[in-house]
């Protein structure tokens, strides 16, 4: 299986606005790439219609930057995700449009995580830090697909891994 994630983009528009938004990538088989972009172009239309219901014109806006998975702190999984937060991102070495965020976090706690992190660490976030005022938008319920932290779902796979080796040499 494929996909199963949370993605975050991050848009503005030429007036300055910011706006984030949180979605999960449904998962799929992985077996062909039209199923691929399918589940793409369907992850895409629910990502514009999250936009729309915020009372954003998707056509109006350009993309700053996405990250595909779990971003810094667990402010973005818990159930009272402010309305307007402050984002913090630094674009992956990848390049854009791939970041690396958090929400409501100092740049102490943003590079701390990303040290104490192997998987955020492994994105490869460069300086600059930059921190933006945006609104967070998100399909009502939130992220009801993810219902652990980053550090739950980590720590729950890395017992996964641990059962999985056992049981081969069981």
């Amino acid at each position: 299986m494929a996909g199963g994630f949370p993605v975050f983009r991050l848009y503005c528009n030429s007036a300055g606005p910011y706006v984030l938004c949180c979605a999960h990538f449904p998962e799929f088989t992985g077996s062909n790439s039209d199923e691929e972009f399918s589940v793409q172009q369907s992850f895409d239309r629910a990502v514009e219609k999250i936009l729309r219901d915020a009372s954003f014109e998707p056509t109006t806006l350009t993309l700053v930057g996405e990250q595909q998975g779990y971003p810094v702190g667990d402010r973005l999984f818990d159930t009272t995700v402010p309305r307007t937060g402050t984002v913090s991102y630094a674009f992956q070495e990848a390049g854009p449009p791939w970041i690396v965020l958090g929400l409501d976090v100092s740049a102490d706690e943003f590079w701390s995580e990303i040290d104490d992190d192997a998987d955020l660490h492994g994105l490869d976030p460069t300086s600059p830090l930059r921190s933006v005022p945006a609104p967070c938008s998100r399909r009502p319920g939130g992220h009801d697909e993810v219902t652990s932290t980053p550090r739950e779902l980590n720590q729950n796979s890395n017992l996964r891994e641990i059962e999985q080796k056992s049981a081969r040499f069981s």
